[in-house]
């Protein structure tokens, strides 16, 4: 949202249309449906911004899911073991930062300005980008193109149900 109730959709034209740059087309969003994926999304930065407040700050996110009808979750990779009472302890720690109700940060910075933001530099992020959408959520600041919530507490009830560790990483599902 990054301050304004502008949101941008970028995108191909579609083939064979007689669609052209400058013609005014008409879009319907399905409010309910964005909504809900605003908050499985921003549950996966919750989930993120909660791992170190836990214990977990060596363990950097790399993949996630955050999709209805299916299992939700992230992929983290490095130092140390999850610990055996993870999840209890991220329950605790996620429903505390959705009632502490904070709002979610949406901001655009320079491109060489971005592992000093959120303390690493992306190799997935060409150095040539002149800017990157930073979100924080829970201090926590991440790259991210996504679709948030404007504050915590709109993502409502999170309940992690497993925790499981490989020799390469953590996965943690909701």
């Amino acid at each position: 949202w990054g301050g304004s109730d502008v949101v941008w959709h970028e995108g191909a034209g579609l083939a064979g249309s007689d669609l052209a740059i400058g013609d005014t087309v008409h879009l319907v969003v399905d409010v309910a449906a964005r909504t809900l994926h605003a908050r499985l999304h921003s549950a996966g930065h919750l989930l993120d911004a909660a791992m170190p407040r836990v214990g977990c700050a060596g363990l950097l996110p790399t993949k996630g899911s955050h999709f209805p009808g299916g299992d939700s979750y992230v992929e983290y990779e490095g130092a140390g073991p999850l610990p055996e009472d993870i999840v209890d302890r991220l329950n605790a720690e996620m429903a505390a930062l959705v009632a502490a109700d904070t709002p979610v940060v949406v901001e655009n910075i320079a491109r060489a300005d971005v592992a000093a933001k959120v303390g690493f530099d992306p190799a997935y992020l060409p150095a040539s980008m002149p800017s990157v959408r930073i979100v924080s959520v829970a201090g926590n600041a991440s790259p991210c193109g996504g679709t948030h919530v404007r504050s915590l507490g709109e993502i409502g009830a999170v309940t992690i149900t497993k925790a499981k560790q490989t020799k390469k990483k953590g996965v943690i599902t909701t």
